[in-house]
């Protein structure tokens, strides 16, 4: 199926839409900083927290499915924990385990 648009000419649009945004959002503070008491620039903190928070909970969910997943083995086990085990029971830890327990 062909995309409505190409890739290229979006990513470019896209690109050039942040950019102008960008510029936008920094003349509309420049213009306002003057009007705005010492308070309302100290609460803007608390704002500017829950939305790095938000935006760190976007960034969790959108790379937490990108894991890739082992198909000998049941789907929801991800392929680092059975390469984990696998590597337990061939003895690759057994080293680190046998210096801790002989103290």
């Amino acid at each position: 199926m062909e995309p409505p648009i190409p890739p290229f000419f979006f990513a470019l649009l896209l690109l050039l839409g942040m950019l102008i945004l960008l510029e936008t959002g920094r003349r509309l503070g420049i213009r306002r900083r003057p009007k705005e008491s010492e308070g309302e620039r100290s609460s803007l903190g608390a704002v500017e927290g829950a939305v790095f928070a938000l935006f760190g909970l976007l960034m969790a969910f959108t790379f937490s499915g990108d894991m890739p997943f082992c198909s000998g083995w049941d789907l929801s086990v991800p392929c680092w924990l059975v390469i984990g085990c696998q590597a337990a029971n061939i003895g690759v830890g057994s080293t680190f385990l046998g210096s801790r327990s002989s103290r």
